[in-house]
């Protein structure tokens, strides 16, 4: 039986693995974004934090403006924390936006040669029914070809024997 090959199968793997290997980087882009919002979250759970406990113990009775100015400068550098959290997390959206492209792109290229690879197999598919088509006309047209010369040779087998043959004389 005849078998298809496809001449460009190696490309087509190629772009296979090329797509998984976007997958990949996709999903590691993806849990920098999980991790850098789960770092925003942690900054601004650590400051809700100290902003309760502030208001609970520090705020009633005598005041420690030594307590209270360590607690700014917490809260200063919290905040900076949070900026550059903000900052990592747009960092890694933007990288995640970027293998989202790149992974679209590997999935289109690799489409155009699945398609590719699909029409030449049926131009193959087509190319062999014809061929089919034609053995099989070949062989019905030599079965009605012996099938005629049979009938004719078995008419004159049997007008020879009934002497109905014109052409002959009997002597």
């Amino acid at each position: 039986m005849a078998r298809f090959i496809f001449q460009l199968e190696p490309l087509l793997e190629f772009r296979r693995e090329t797509e998984k290997s976007r997958q990949r980087e996709l999903a590691s882009a993806s849990a920098g974004v999980v991790h850098a919002e789960r770092q925003l979250a942690d900054v601004h759970r650590q400051m809700e934090v100290a902003l309760e406990e502030m208001r609970a113990h520090h705020l009633t009775g005598r005041l420690d403006l030594g307590f209270l100015a360590a607690h700014r400068r917490f809260v200063i550098a919290m905040q900076r924390q949070a900026g550059d959290a903000r900052a990592a997390l747009e960092v890694a959206r933007q990288a995640e936006t970027a293998a989202r492209a790149q992974l679209a792109a590997a999935a289109v290229e690799r489409k155009v040669i699945e398609k590719l690879r699909e029409k030449h197999h049926e131009r193959w598919q087509q190319a062999l029914d014809r061929r089919e088509n034609a053995q099989i006309d070949e062989i019905g047209m030599q079965l009605a070809y012996r099938n005629t010369a049979a009938a004719h040779a078995a008419q004159h087998a049997a007008d020879d024997a009934a002497g109905d043959n014109p052409g002959i004389v009997p002597t």
